[in-house]
């Protein structure tokens, strides 16, 4: 390798190491002590690069690309206050589980303390968040300094990908040139002095091979007596962060164990599962209905607090399964923590059970037909509830069911997801859905579903108003980026998830809660030159998105929810199904 000079091959060799160790795609804010890296990726032609004004928005566009390919993409910002806006994002790809590196230059060292401008501490800025953190010493070109740099960059991104996965923090500190501009700082004959820092190696620094996380046969066995010896098991599947099992290994224990599968939204197996069970949101939130005995948890927390909350109460038998082995059950209630790859957990779970004389699936089960007759009920209910409304929840359930088949979902934080959790009916179709669980903001979601628009594809994003207000700027990548993606907003003026809070019956409320904005976003998409569409009706709601997909582009379809009552409407819905279900269960089986 030559450079100009010693910054511009810091830069070079930190770039190069990126692209040996698998970052293809990185997002770019602009800045000026962020040269030599901006530089060094102008001139790889092996990774894509977006650009984006916002360090805010870069980084949540970054984390929707790794999102969707579950490979961390770069976010490459300058120093001072810059670094701290990637933060938030930073929080949610550690909570949430998301590969992300993010690379952020600095002054030198000896300009902390000092008062000069735009200096700041930058080492440990994201706390305990990132699964490795380096300040990267001053630029060099001497053999050891090359090779220490290649392997510290090979190390953080193999630590990305976890598990469990996450972000990672590579400070770099510049000092000037920061153009290429040469200044003979760099030996020609640095290739010689320095074959293996200069050169690399074929593929990266550091290659660290990975392994499924194999539970033990007493594991195992402990799992399957458990859910032998149940009464009502059940798998519970909540948001990916920790890996979810694969589809046909989790129907197969389904069978084998008598238990139903209750599908977060956000899991992977609501939509394009069969067996799954999507109901229990609305069923434990409206019957007093007894909880499973045993169950079986991946992923994240679930979604729905009606579940959460009856599992807390009843107290059953948990497994939490997190090849990371991470305690995430806020309740404090789940006994058991099972170490292993998900798939190879369910896949030798099945196998200890005993197969029905038929194959896997085992005679119909008095719980399992008990869960799907409620659940049947509980969707028949909610399709005509929902028919003729204009409401939240029922704009909610129409873009589930009208999503054209290969698009992806993007649910927004706040009632949005919630709102898919209790009305979005399973289906057997393709769709994957994403969400920004980790911390659950409201900040970043636009910006998170066009970076998964530009890595996945086709993009149908729900987001309330507020949340939209909150990452306006985020637009700006609009035509920066490859995939099309609709963004429909839910505009109900103000903070309405405050409405299904106690803070709803006292004074403060409408003022410092709800807190009326009275804007509309026609004006927003002008600014960003994106097609724009306002609609007041279910039917409008299906055509704009089957449109505005095949059309591609980005599109707003704003859902004009001022003066409808989706608060009141979801307290008649939940009288509804309490009149017309009727979950009969057994005691034992």
């Amino acid at each position: 390798m030559t450079a100009p000079n010693r910054t511009a091959l810091w830069a070079a060799t930190t770039v190069e190491e990126c692209v040996a160790a698998g970052i293809e795609r990185a997002v770019i804010a602009p800045g000026s002590r962020s040269t030599p890296l901006v530089c060094a990726l102008a001139d790889h032609d092996g990774i894509d690069t977006v650009v984006h004004p916002d360090e805010r928005s870069a980084a949540f566009l970054a984390l929707g690309q790794g999102r969707a390919t579950g490979d961390p993409t770069a976010v490459v910002t300058t120093s001072g206050t810059a670094v701290a806006n990637c933060h938030p994002a930073v929080m949610e790809a550690d909570e949430g589980r998301v590969p992300l590196v993010v690379l952020t230059a600095d002054r030198p060292p000896e300009l902390l303390d000092s008062g000069a401008n735009q200096t700041t501490e930058q080492a440990g800025v994201f706390a305990g968040a990132p699964r490795f953190d380096r300040t990267l010493p001053e630029p060099a070109p001497e053999s050891r300094r090359l090779r220490s740099l290649r392997v510290t960059v090979a190390r953080a991104i193999d630590a990305a990908r976890g598990p469990p996965a996450g972000p990672v923090h590579l400070n770099v500190p510049f000092s000037k040139p920061l153009e290429p501009t040469p200044d003979g700082s760099v030996p020609d004959n640095l290739a010689e002095r320095a074959p293996i820092g200069a050169a690399g190696r074929d593929g990266p620094m550091v290659r660290v091979e990975r392994g499924v996380s194999v539970p033990r046969r007493a594991t195992v066995d402990r799992v399957a007596s458990a859910l032998a010896d149940a009464d009502r098991p059940a798998l519970i599947v909540g948001p990916r962060g920790p890996p979810v099992p694969d589809r046909d290994p989790l129907v197969r224990l389904a069978d084998r164990a008598g238990a139903p599968i209750f599908a977060d939204p956000l899991s992977g197996h609501r939509f394009g599962n069969s067996e799954a069970i999507g109901a229990y949101d609305g069923l434990y939130a409206t019957l007093d209905a007894p909880a499973p005995d045993v169950v079986v948890r991946f992923g994240l927390s679930p979604t729905s607090k009606p579940l959460r909350e009856r599992l807390a109460a009843a107290d059953p038998r948990q497994f939490l399964v997190d090849p990371a082995r991470e305690y995430r059950e806020a309740t404090f209630h789940a006994g058991h923590v099972v170490g292993a790859d998900p798939t190879v957990l369910v896949d030798r779970v099945a196998d200890r059970l005993e197969p029905s004389p038929d194959g896997d699936r085992r005679p119909a089960d008095p719980w399992v037909e008990s869960v799907r007759r409620a659940a049947d009920d509980y969707w028949a209910t909610i399709g005509a509830a929902c028919h003729d409304a204009w409401t939240k929840g029922a704009v909610v359930r129409a873009i589930a069911a009208s999503v054209p088949d290969g698009t992806t979902l993007f649910a927004g934080n706040s009632m949005p997801v919630r709102d898919l959790d209790r009305f979005g009916a399973p289906a057997d179709r393709t769709l994957t859905v994403h969400g920004n669980r980790g911390v659950s903001g409201i900040d970043g979601l636009t910006s998170t579903a066009l970076g998964i628009a530009d890595a996945e594809g086709p993009v149908v994003t729900i987001v309330g108003d507020q949340s939209a207000l909150h990452d306006i700027g985020g637009l700006i990548a609009a035509d920066r980026i490859d995939g099309p993606a609709t963004i429909v907003v839910l505009n109900d003026d103000g903070g309405g998830i405050f409405e299904e809070l106690p803070i709803a019956d006292f004074e403060a409320f409408e003022e410092y809660f709800r807190a009326p904005h009275g804007r509309t976003f026609g004006d927003a998409a002008a600014m960003y030159d994106l097609d724009y569409r306002s609609v007041d009706d279910r039917v409008a709601v299906e055509r704009a998105l089957t449109d505005t997909v095949a059309v591609g582009g980005v599109s707003i379809v704003e859902c004009d929810l001022r003066g409808a009552d989706s608060h009141d409407w979801r307290a008649d819905v939940t009288e509804q199904v309490a009149r017309a279900v009727d979950w009969e269960f057994p005691d034992e089986r």
